[in-house]
């Protein structure tokens, strides 16, 4: 089963996308970028999301409040992939592989989340193969055409 396959397992109601990144830092921006490409094809679709920034923590309240069965992370990362390519990564190679700025490492917060929401969420962390990180640096157009066939894809 391919990742879109096993998004569409769930209802659409009940899976949440979570942003992670530094839109000012190139291709770190891929997560919010996602989101905005989900947000642009919301009155086609019924899932939940935040750009969360650099600070996902921030939105505990919030993503305890939907209560969802999926939880699906999108941050940029450096598995040494092709660029803009998508991937989904177990907890295990997530650990030292983000390229994000963002402070709590991405299995902290589902641990915690794990605790806080009943019955506990399942967790996908897509990996958006970054190629530049670089300070005032846009996003790639391989990061957005990615990010935007994704979605495409998913809504099909």
């Amino acid at each position: 089963m391919n990742i879109i396959d096993d998004i569409r397992c769930y209802p659409q109601e009940k899976v949440l996308f979570l942003g992670i990144g530094n839109t000012s830092r190139g291709d770190d921006g891929a997560g919010p970028y996602f989101i905005s490409a989900l947000s642009a094809r919301a009155a086609r679709h019924k899932y939940k999301f935040f750009d969360c920034g650099t600070m996902p923590e921030n939105f505990f309240g919030k993503i305890k409040a939907l209560a969802p069965s999926l939880i699906v992370f999108v941050d940029a990362a450096d598995y040494r992939g092709k660029k803009g390519e998508i991937r989904a990564l177990g907890a295990n190679e997530i650990a030292g592989m983000s390229a994000s700025t963002h402070h709590m490492p991405l299995t902290a917060l589902a641990k915690f989340l794990s605790a806080e929401i009943l019955p506990a969420p399942r967790f996908i962390f897509l990996g958006v193969q970054a190629a530049s990180l670089d300070v005032g640096g846009g996003l790639g157009g391989a990061i957005a055409n990615s990010a935007d066939n994704f979605v495409s894809f998913l809504l099909k």
